[in-house]
């Protein structure tokens, strides 16, 4: 009994109280012309996850919903998928064709009469090389994919941040104490960015 009145009790004190503020009426608020600059200005920020989507739906085109110099980024962008593809196709070609030299040789079929002073071996360590640059070339094509989408992401992300002629750093020092109660203090230095 005496634990349900102390709960009771408890319960009564913490209640929420009614609200003694009248009601506004937020249809009719007005905004003077700097919150509503601020608001427009927040509203023209790009949104770092819709540019990162964007990006990997199309690359380059996150960098075009972010317009930061996207003429400038988007010809890149395509620029290095074309070569990449270019590498990867002028790979693929050799790989193509020391393979069948090199299958040729093994199996005593006539082979490019132009590798006929080059050993086996030497026909095979080509094969292996172009072999590795293709592979290679998969992996440079996903990794371009991949950064740019993360370029996408962190301009869209650091379009929020203040970048105005009003920052300022502040040192001040600083004196600490050792958590757990122990008596040891020492002095550091706080930066702050304002």
């Amino acid at each position: 009994l005496t634990l349900f009145v102390i709960i009771a009790i408890n319960a009564a004190i913490n209640a929420q109280k009614v609200d003694s503020l009248p009601k506004l009426d937020t249809n009719k608020i007005e905004l003077d012309s700097e919150a509503l600059a601020a608001i427009k200005k927040k509203a023209e920020f790009p949104i770092p996850r819709k540019a990162l989507f964007l990006s990997l739906a199309l690359p380059g085109a996150g960098q075009f919903y972010n317009k930061k110099l996207w003429y400038i980024k988007v010809p890149i962008i395509y620029g290095a998928a074309v070569g990449g593809v270019l590498y990867l196709n002028f790979n693929k070609t050799k790989l193509d064709y020391y393979s069948q030299q090199y299958y040729n040789r093994v199996n005593k079929i006539p082979s490019d009469p132009m590798l006929d002073p080059y050993q086996t071996t030497a026909i095979k360590q080509v094969r292996d090389n172009f072999k590795k640059s293709y592979e290679e070339s998969y992996l440079y094509i996903g990794l371009g994919y991949l950064l740019v989408a993360a370029e996408a992401f962190t301009t869209a992300h650091l379009a929020h941040f203040d970048v105005s002629n009003d920052l300022s750093l502040k040192v001040k020092p600083v004196l600490e104490t050792l958590p757990l109660g122990q008596s040891s203090t020492g002095i550091g230095i706080a930066l702050s960015w304002r």
